[in-house]
């Protein structure tokens, strides 16, 4: 079972990958929550999400610019220098703190929760194995065609499979194409085989 755990700043989520589901939870300053879900349930599409703190962005930004101007005059002679950079300090301080808590995050929203991947290391590993494993789940479902059911049901289910990216475009028109050559094929047998009605 492969298992990762994700930390930013007061929030931590842990991924446990078992043969069947995902055990998925996160903790932060609001609480604990988790929730076990299958692969398949999981939806291909996926959004980005940036955590920042623009009060703190541009807070640093006016410092920097109060700064800049005490500095300004310090140099055309109307200001001490003693002191004068305190602001710009305290402003690129601000900025730094800024961008160290800004994160980046994809999510998965699902019907039993939100799944959240923090963007760092572990983050394209994580999104992988969710992919491959609801490709997997999903495919064992549907892995062979069954020529002997309706063929516009089974396209059905070909295109159902390609629009939740368990198959790509091209192996769901090969699937398709396979699906329809062989109704085509049974078409002309039942030709051959039917009785000659024509009136002697």
């Amino acid at each position: 079972m492969a298992e990762f755990h994700q930390k930013r700043m007061a929030t931590q989520t842990w991924f446990e990958f078992d043969d069947n589901e995902l055990t998925y939870r996160i903790r932060d300053n609001s609480g604990d929550h988790s929730f076990e879900i299958e692969y398949a349930a999981i939806p291909s599409k996926r959004r980005s999400v940036f955590e920042r703190n623009n009060w703190l962005r541009n807070v640093g930004l006016i410092w920097c610019a109060l700064g800049v101007i005490e500095i300004a005059l310090a140099i055309a002679g109307l200001r001490s220098f003693s002191g004068s950079a305190f602001w710009l300090l305290i402003g690129l301080g601000c900025l730094g703190f800024y961008r160290l808590t800004w994160s980046q995050y994809t999510v998965f929203d699902t019907d039993e929760g939100s799944i959240w991947i923090l963007n760092d290391r572990s983050h394209n590993e994580i999104e992988s194995k969710i992919d491959e494993e609801r490709k997997r789940h999903l495919l064992a479902w549907y892995r062979n065609i069954d020529f002997g059911h309706d063929t516009e049901r089974e396209v059905q289910t070909v295109e159902w499979l390609a629009k939740r990216d368990a198959l790509t475009h091209k192996e769901a028109q090969a699937r398709i194409s396979e699906l329809r050559a062989n109704k085509q094929t049974l078409i002309s047998e039942d030709i051959e085989k039917s009785p000659d009605t024509k009136l002697h």
